[in-house]
């Protein structure tokens, strides 16, 4: 991220972070940021006001096409951070198969009822190590998509206002937070077609030990980053004056598109302003002989390479040996045991604001005042991050997502692309298991 400051700003750039070093209590963080924010206040009256790289303000984009609605036109604007938990990672292409799984997968739950995955930034090269599912397809075929499935983003950006430059963050809630209380489905034979179990998540988990439910309840406090009562679909928003105030969890609002206002406290279903077609998502919650097969949702982000990668992993007893090669290059073949991954998203431009009856579409001289003079829950309505704008304006399910592929004869995408790459180090070749003369032949080769 890149913002320049006006000189009298210095001191309020030195005063963030020795607030933030300090061992203040939540109370003291909160008046330190309230003492801070009346000083922008102040500056802005002076006209001093915290400037940002016009890279980072809403510029005009091509229009955006969505399967439902044809194309859309308005502002991009490109993030200064997209966050987030990343709860899977696999590679795809136009081949017949199920991909290839890298991180993630199962039940989502680890031993101590947590919901696997990882702290994710987009904006910055992740890198990732370890696989659980890698043998899937053969050398030779291309994977031109890495797809990632979301428990949340958070998505920071600056918007042109009244008073000056604010900053925002969006959180796309993509799971029920607590998950415990939510309700159940049993899956019938029909895509799409689900009864109610009379179970929720707690009652399939509790049968686990008798700590399972509140286990996953302390274990996933944070799932969310610090939010807590919101459910899968719900938008969120935390409004700043500076790019250098932090966004913790109580400082997300919902708002209630009845009364156009922000809250602290979730509206009802039918007044929360939502992602309508995550929203709708069914949970299912069933046990195993090992564990259960809970799925509680999230969001794919498929991101089309701009280079296709080859990978594969022969199995041998407990062992792989990976292969990855940049598709045409030759020179960049990599074969070991151990597997560390690379993503680099790009996502510039990759909010879209849209409204039908405002004008945000920009000149080439970019003019403001729609932005300056819109209220703020008609702004955040009109604010989507693309792939979800994909989802949210089509006939996609939960069930089934690739209903979102195509539409009249157009390819429809996220919106998103990225760049991958692969260390590869350790054994290049399996293991030779030999017997020895104190084991029997037939319990070696057994055991082989």
């Amino acid at each position: 991220m890149k913002t320049t400051m006006k000189s009298p700003l210095l001191c309020l750039l030195l005063l963030l972070p020795l607030s933030a070093c300090l061992d203040l209590s939540d109370s003291q963080k909160d008046k330190a940021e309230q003492l801070l924010s009346e000083m922008v206040l102040k500056l802005r009256a002076a006209n001093l006001v915290e400037a940002v790289d016009s890279e980072f303000l809403p510029s005009q984009c091509a229009d955006f096409f969505v399967p439902n609605g044809a194309f859309k036109s308005g502002a991009c604007i490109t993030p200064m951070s997209i966050k987030g938990h990343v709860a899977s990672v696999n590679l795809s292409g136009d081949y017949f198969g199920g991909g290839i799984r890298l991180l993630g997968g199962g039940s989502g739950l680890d031993e101590e009822f947590a919901i696997t995955g990882s702290q994710f930034d987009m904006d910055k090269p992740e890198a990732l190590a370890g696989e659980d599912n890698a043998q899937d397809t053969p050398f030779s075929e291309i994977n031109t998509v890495i797809g990632t499935q979301f428990n949340y983003l958070d998505i920071l950006f600056a918007l042109p206002r009244d008073g000056g430059n604010e900053f925002w963050t969006l959180k796309y809630v993509f799971v029920d937070q607590p998950f415990t209380d939510s309700p159940t489905y049993i899956e019938g034979n029909t895509p799409g077609e689900y009864t109610l179990s009379g179970d929720t998540v707690a009652d399939c988990i509790a049968d686990g030990r008798p700590s399972a439910v509140q286990d996953a309840i302390d274990n996933n406090s944070d799932l969310l980053g610090g939010v807590d009562g919101a459910k899968a679909g719900d938008i969120m928003v935390c409004r700043k004056l500076s790019s250098l105030f932090p966004c913790d969890g109580e400082d997300f609002e919902w708002l209630n598109t009845t009364t156009n206002t922000l809250t602290s406290t979730r509206p009802s279903d039918n007044q929360v302003h939502k992602f309508k077609t995550l929203s709708d998502h069914k949970i299912t919650c069933q046990t195993q002989e090992q564990g259960y097969n809970l799925d509680l949702g999230g969001f794919s982000i498929n991101a089309e390479l701009y280079q296709g990668v080859q990978f594969s992993a022969e199995i041998d007893r407990d062992s792989k040996i990976y292969e990855f090669q940049q598709s045409g290059d030759n020179a960049s073949y990599q074969q070991g045991s151990e597997i560390s991954m690379l993503i680099d998203f790009d996502v510039r431009k990759s909010v879209f604001v849209h409204d039908a009856d405002t004008d945000y579409q920009l000149s080439s001289t970019p003019d403001y005042s729609e932005f300056e003079n819109s209220s703020d829950a008609l702004l955040l309505q009109a604010i989507w991050f693309k792939p979800v704008m994909v989802w949210q304006n089509s006939n996609c399910t939960p069930w089934a997502p690739g209903d979102c592929q195509s539409r009249e004869g157009f390819s429809v995408t996220s919106g998103i692309k990225a760049s991958i790459n692969f260390t590869l180090k350790g054994a290049t070749e399996p293991p030779v298991y030999e017997c020895d003369n104190t084991t029997s032949t037939v319990t070696c080769l057994g055991d082989e």
